[in-house]
């Protein structure tokens, strides 16, 4: 194994280490210490790649958001209708975020705590806008279509950014467990409806 590969094997030990330990205890209760364990690795060689927890809590957030939007781009090329592009949207965000939470065991509190974080907001920020510049671009190319009317198409890509991060987290209902197929309906239906143009 050259240099390089061993560097890139410790780094993403560290970082899958990491994301297990912040999904179930979130960024307060865990330690550098812990996470060097988990990762099989010494205090000394997580401090040789990043200085402190949170700025390994800032590369797990960094790495999560890059490949759910990844994903989020190549679910959708493939669809040739715009009003099914946003359906796709939804149903694959909503479809990541499940997994995300299900397979990390992820809790209310933890979410909450890290929804707080420098690193969350940042981010949120970067993403953010790269999620509305996509949701944008699907509906102005709808519109040319004659799939679509909207008076301002980026107000409308905002709206089904936003307001998808409420039915993201099954704990959004208090006492009800609304299936993923629910919410991906609710949202599309609400969405669609509303964008698709009238005659």
């Amino acid at each position: 194994m050259t240099y390089e590969n061993e560097k890139n094997d410790k780094e993403i030990r560290i970082l899958g280490a990491a994301q297990d330990l912040f999904s179930r205890y979130g960024l307060r209760k865990t330690s550098i210490e812990e996470i060097a364990k988990s990762a099989g690795l010494g205090k000394g060689t997580v401090y040789l790649y990043f200085k402190s927890k949170e700025e390994i809590f800032d590369a797990v957030v960094q790495r999560f958001s890059e490949t759910m939007t990844e994903r989020l781009r190549t679910e959708i090329a493939d669809v040739h209708t715009y009003s099914r592009k946003i359906e796709q949207y939804i149903i694959t965000r909503l479809s990541f975020m499940n997994e995300m939470i299900r397979t990390n065991g992820l809790t209310a509190e933890v979410m909450n705590e890290a929804s707080c974080t420098p690193a969350i907001l940042k981010v949120r920020t970067k993403f953010g806008a790269q999620h509305i510049a996509l949701l944008k671009q699907i509906i102005d190319e709808g519109v040319k279509a004659g799939e679509f009317e909207t008076t301002d198409s980026e107000v409308s890509a905002m709206a089904i950014f936003v307001g998808m991060d409420g039915l993201e987290k099954p704990w959004s209902f208090p006492g009800r467990e609304l299936p993923l197929e629910d919410k991906a309906r609710a949202l599309i239906e609400l969405y669609l409806v509303g964008l698709k143009k009238r005659t």
